[in-house]
């Protein structure tokens, strides 16, 4: 299904995690794999590198497989709209553990102004956890084939 809003694009499919508990999830996993549209076992497990190292771990899959990533500060001043994207979300449910979603970002126009949103599209946990705010946003954007990891050109 493809839809105007998203470039056109089909929107990202609804994946459930399959792990849970304090640093045992695979939201993050879930949130790539619905994005991409993919199944859930062709993506990696990023949450079995611990701390800092999900990011590595997501960062190395992306290039291996033709991905950028943008990775955004909640605070930090952005305009992205008419796609979807990871929000990586304190959570009530736990102080110390983050929560992956996938968000829906728009932009709406009321008069002379305009509202960005990022709104929640779908959280993989079928429980649903309470998102206490948003610290990050990442985004996975294709990359043409001729700009692989070589970097090379090849025109």
């Amino acid at each position: 299904m493809t839809n105007a809003k998203t470039g056109g694009r089909a929107k990202p499919d609804k994946i459930m995690q399959t792990k849970y508990g304090k640093g045992n999830g695979n939201c993050a996993q879930a949130c790539v794999a619905g994005l991409l549209n993919m199944n859930l076992e062709d993506v990696p497990d990023f949450a079995s590198a611990s701390g800092i190292e999900w990011w590595d771990s997501l960062y190395g899959w992306c290039i291996e497989n033709s991905y950028g990533l943008i990775l955004l500060d909640a605070n930090t001043k952005h305009l992205i709209t008419n796609t979807f994207g990871i929000g990586v979300c304190k959570i009530k449910e736990s102080d110390d553990e983050t929560h992956a979603v996938i968000l829906q970002y728009s932009l709406d126009q009321k008069g002379e102004q305009w509202t960005y949103k990022a709104e929640l599209y779908h959280d993989p946990n079928p429980k649903g956890m309470t998102i206490l705010e948003v610290t990050h946003h990442i985004f996975i954007i294709p990359i043409a084939e001729k700009h692989r990891r070589e970097g090379k050109d090849e025109r």
